[in-house]
Formats: C-alpha cells, structure tokens, sequence
C-alpha cells in the first residue's frame, strides 16, 4: 500500500522573498514542522495499517462463510446422490428377484433402471466437476489471503519531509544566480577603481615629467613647492570632481531607467497549455494597462505578462515550465491570473486563488476576440488591492 501526500503551508506571516525577515522567522520552525508532520503520520499510517488489517479480516470472514455454504452445498448433493444410488441397488435387487418369473415387467423395470443409473451417472459427474471447481476456488481464495497478510505484515512506517522555500528549484537557482551576481559586483568597482587610480596616477606622471622646465621656471621666479604643486592638485582635484559629479548624475539616471523597465506596475500570469503569440501577450498588456495606475510613479502603466504552458493536474508536463510557475507561486509574483481551469488551480495550489471568484474572460468586453476568451481571470487572494480595482473595472 503507497501513500503520497503534499501539503502546501503558508503562514500568516508572509515575508518577502529572499528578505533576512524570512529567514530569521523560519529559523527554528522546521524541527516544530518536523514533529507535527512525524505525529499526522504515524495516525495516517496507524489508521491505513488498521484500515488495511479491518479489509483482510472482513475477507477472510466472507470466504469462510463461502466456504461453510459451498462445503454445505456439496455435501448435500453428495447425500442426494449417495441416497439415490442406494435407490437403485434396491430396485435393482428387486428386478433381479422377477426376472425369470415376470421376465415382461422385468424388461420394463430394466429400462427404467437404467434410465435412472444414466441421471445417477450424469449427476455424480457434476457433482465431482463442482467438488474440483470448490477445491480450486478455495485453494486461490486462502492464497489471496496469504497474499494479503504478507502485504500488512510488509507494511511500513509513514516517512515524511519537511521542505522550505530553499528546496524549490526555481528558487533555488534564481537565488543562486542573484548570489553570483552580487559578488561580481562587489569586485567589479574595486578594478574600476584601481584602474581609474592607475590611469590617473600615469596621467599626472606624464604631466609633470612633461611640465618639469616651466616647474624650473615658476621655482626661479620664486614661487613656492607648495604653489607650483597646488597648480597640479587643483587640475587633478578638478578632474575628480568633475568625473565623480558627471558618473553620478548618469549612474542615478541609468539606474532609473533600468528600474523603469524592469519592474511593471502589474504581474499576469497566464497558465494555460495554449501558446500565445508575442502580438496576443502585447495586446493583452495594453489593454489591462488601461484599467490601471501608475504604481512606480515612472510616468507610464506597465504590465507585465508571464506565461507558463502547463495543464495543471495532468502527467507528462514541462519541469521547467513547473518549476518557474512554483517559484512565482512562492515569490508571491503575479497577483492576476489568467487560467485555463480555475478549480484545478485552486485545488492544486491549495487555494492561491479562489474559483468560485474567476471571471470568464469572454465576459470581459475589452478582452474579448484576442485568443484568450477560453480562460479565466482570477485574482491571488492575498495579492495587493491593486489587483482587485483592476479586475473590478474589467468587470464593470
């Protein structure tokens, strides 16, 4: 007997991904998670054992009851047949007593004798053909009972796992990759910088090696070490002022930009084994964009589809497409979606979104006739109230 079972458990307290507020909150949970699922298990496989054990005891009770009325049954033919083939030997004993006095009666009798020994003939075969057919079927029934008290006996103990956030593989790989790019970037700026120091510091050797008759000059005029050398420390001061205000001022403005483009105001997620077009998923954007706000104050409404070809519920499908869709699930990422069997959803993500709210899109008058009218949209129940107004004033 094999048991699987998955459960699915947020807190209350949900944390921002990655955040140190997570990791200090999960911090000591997992031995109390390890403890409560060890103490659900053992009753599970305690009442699946006793389940197990109650389904073998009520077969064995129904094949003896079986085996009492069949045993019954043939033993009561074998009396019917042993009764009748004392029948016969007396009528035939009696024949036998008449056969040269009456020997007319006694031809009659003969037959009909005969007739009867023919019957009595036929139903002691089927008698032994039942007998053999009883035999075979009790010998297979205690065979499936042995069978099933060697599958309890082999019955196991429930094994169980408590995993965290760190076990899912989407987000095990983007924090992994979120790693390495934060250590490339703290060594980065320290080449930068001494290659900028390098480039200055070979700069102003040049300079004063070329300078070295007019700083001859300026000392026989009788200017002092420290104004000569203040000629040089103002134009290399200047220069780092300048570079310094000048990167700044573009680093922030780059900066911003980059955040502009890589964080929308709104995150679809689209789950639906279909395929859409590039064109489908801009349309699809453009116009949830026009039931939207400004939520970055860039100036401009932003959403950003997401889809992930899965057929939720079903075998056979894309691990990567899963695992992607997990690590939204987890990340708390898109706060709409947009899906292809609503109650299936629910059931499988423990209820993320509820079905009995989804809203056909072919009811959505803006929506309608751009490849997505066969699916859903339903909001993430603890999703930001932004997700809410939009899908209301799709709605309305």
């Amino acid at each position: 007997i094999e048991v699987y079972t998955e459960a699915y458990i947020r807190f209350d307290q949900d944390h921002t991904i990655y955040s140190d507020e997570y990791e200090e909150y999960m911090d000591g949970r997992e031995k109390q998670w390890e403890s409560l699922t060890d103490s659900r298990a053992k009753l599970q496989s305690d009442k699946i054992y006793e389940e197990a054990k109650q389904k073998l005891n009520d077969g064995k009770a129904e094949f003896e009851e079986k085996r009492n009325e069949g045993k019954q049954q043939l033993d009561e033919a074998k009396q019917k047949i042993d009764d009748g083939k004392a029948e016969l030997d007396r009528q035939l004993e009696e024949l036998e007593k008449i056969k040269d006095v009456m020997p007319e009666q006694y031809a009659y009798g003969k037959e009909q004798y005969d007739s009867a020994y023919s019957e009595y003939e036929k139903g002691l075969a089927e008698y032994e053909t039942s007998l053999a057919d009883y035999e075979k079927q009790v010998k297979d029934g205690e065979a499936e009972i042995e069978k099933g008290e060697k599958e309890l006996a082999k019955l196991q103990k429930a094994e169980t796992y408590v995993l965290d956030r760190n076990t899912n593989i989407g987000y095990a790989c983007f924090e992994s990759d979120s790693d390495i790019v934060a250590q490339v970037a703290k060594v980065f700026p320290v080449f930068f910088i001494l290659v900028a120091a390098l480039v200055c510091m070979t700069t102003m050797s040049r300079m004063v090696e070329d300078q070295r008759t007019q700083i001859g000059i300026l000392k026989a005029l009788g200017y002092s070490e420290g104004t000569v050398m203040g000629k040089f420390m103002f134009y290399s001061g200047l220069a780092a002022v300048i570079g310094c205000a000048g990167g700044y001022a573009a680093g922030t403005y780059l900066f911003l930009q980059q955040t502009k483009t890589v964080k929308p105001d709104y995150e679809v997620a689209i789950v639906s084994p279909d395929y859409f077009s590039p064109e489908q998923l801009s349309a699809l954007a453009d116009k949830l964009g026009q039931f939207g706000n400004d939520c970055n104050g860039d100036g401009s409404v932003v959403v950003n589809p997401r889809v992930y070809r899965v057929a939720l519920g079903m075998e056979g499908q894309d691990s990567n497409q899963i695992s992607a869709l997990d690590a939204d699930l987890v990340g708390n990422v898109s706060g709409l979606f947009l899906l292809d069997d609503p109650a299936v959803f629910e059931e499988v993500t423990n209820g993320i979104c509820k079905s009995s709210e989804a809203v056909p899109v072919s009811g959505c008058e803006v929506l309608r006739g751009h490849g997505f009218d066969g699916l859903f949209l339903a909001v993430r129940i603890k999703a930001d109230e932004k997700y809410a107004a939009m899908l209301d004033a799709l709605t309305a």
